[in-house]
């Protein structure tokens, strides 16, 4: 869920509450589609953690930094919206949790942006300048540093705004997430927000991955190795589908969020920012199935698992069935 600045513009608890999808067609959506997308990703993550060669692979670290930032969404910010929506009230109805709920949907959420602008930048390095990389210490400065200061800064920045924020949150729990951080009420933070945390990854995501699919094409014919080739091609779809999914779903209220930045009348586009706000859901929802596309390894793996599994089923039913023949 990305932030909208200034709450005084939108109140994004209110609006995603009042969405014109009825309750129980978001409700099946969102459980349908949970379920199967926590386990994927918990699958994903376990995989690559488990084979050396997965979890040492530069490529990678940023793949599970993202989905690593997803899964808090998937395992927490969908369920209790579930309930909010089965309810119709926020459970269980106490500070601590609505401050933890709201680091979760604010704070997480913004910070797959952020790492997502961070790997369209990192993909550059790692296909066009990976003699960069060529020793530990240079891994270290160029690689290691970078994206462990995004995680923490990100981090830092949240915990200080929404955990222990210099405001203080008024709480209605017959609103989703129990309304909005307090934070969103002090204008130079929730501007540095906005600009900083949301607007800025959205347009460094959008520019780096044309300029990454750009530079492949002009460039492919000096990457001359047949499978040095197919991997950078893969790495590079990876990126580019996985970017795809936060333009399509976070990029129009983004633009929305930077027009009334600039002046754009608050009350202008509430009504699509009412169905925009339920629709960032679909990221983390839609990233682990890309993400195991990209990643052939655990991809056989888990159709293996499937098959053996309807395997398994089929035998199961031959054997019951052949008796009473």
């Amino acid at each position: 869920m990305a932030s909208e600045g200034n709450s005084s513009d939108i109140d994004l608890s209110s609006d995603i509450s009042q969405v014109p999808i009825p309750r129980f067609i978001r409700l099946t959506i969102l459980l349908v589609m949970d379920i199967p997308s926590s386990i994927y990703t918990i699958f994903i993550l376990l995989n690559i953690f488990k084979n050396r060669l997965l979890r040492e692979s530069l490529h990678n670290h940023v793949i599970i930094a993202i989905l690593l930032s997803i899964l808090p969404t998937q395992l927490i910010d969908i369920p209790f919206h579930i309930i909010y929506l089965s309810l119709d009230y926020v459970w269980p109805s106490n500070p601590i949790f609505c401050l933890f709920w709201l680091f979760i949907s604010v704070g997480i959420f913004d910070t797959t942006g952020i790492l997502m602008a961070y790997a369209t930048i990192e993909r550059h390095i790692l296909i066009f300048h990976d003699r960069w990389l060529i020793n530990k210490k240079r891994r270290i400065f160029i690689h290691y540093i970078p994206l462990y200061s995004v995680i923490i800064y990100s981090l830092i920045f949240y915990i200080y705004v929404i955990l222990f924020p210099p405001c203080l949150t008024n709480f209605d729990y017959t609103q989703a997430w129990c309304s909005y951080p307090c934070y969103y009420d002090n204008n130079i933070l929730s501007m540095y927000d906005s600009i900083v945390n949301v607007v800025l990854p959205a347009f460094i995501i959008v520019f780096f991955s044309i300029a990454l699919l750009l530079r492949f094409i002009i460039q492919r014919r000096q990457l001359n190795l047949k499978n040095e080739w197919k991997k950078y091609r893969r790495m590079i779809i990876q990126i580019t589908t996985m970017s795809s999914l936060l333009i399509i779903f976070n990029l129009p209220l983004t633009i929305l969020m930077l027009a009334h930045l600039c002046g754009l009348p608050s009350d202008v586009g509430i009504d699509f920012s009412q169905y925009a706000y339920f629709f960032t859901y679909f990221i983390p929802l839609l990233m682990p199935f890309i993400c195991l596309h990209s990643l052939p390894e655990i991809y056989r793996k888990l159709i293996k698992i499937f098959l053996n599994y309807w395997r398994k089923i089929r035998q199961q039913l031959t054997a019951t069935v052949t008796p009473m023949m």
